[in-house]
């Protein structure tokens, strides 16, 4: 096996890929948020990521839209990011 160092950067690449796939533009921490601006916002998308997130997720209209998520502290950024990653991949494409 790669070392862990190895590991977490092909997995970053990994879901960038995915995100870019998905129609993510851009994704940004800040402080404890984790922002996601999309290409286009599909409707479908909503009720997934709110029932996953429910209270920690708010939605972004204006020049740039998308979805911001709380950071909990149960659960490491990398992992939060891929996982709504992986429900745009799923759900809205």
């Amino acid at each position: 096996d790669p070392p862990m160092l190895v590991q977490g950067l092909i997995s970053i690449a990994l879901t960038r890929n995915s995100a870019a796939k998905a129609g993510v533009k851009e994704i940004i921490q800040r402080g404890e948020r984790v922002l996601f601006y999309l290409k286009d916002i599909d409707p479908a998308c909503a009720p997934k990521l709110v029932e996953k997130y429910r209270e920690r997720i708010k939605f972004i209209q204006g020049e740039r839209e998308g979805f911001s998520i709380d950071i909990s502290p149960k659960q490491p950024t990398a992992e939060l990011i891929s996982e709504a990653v992986g429900i745009l991949s799923g759900v809205c494409k």
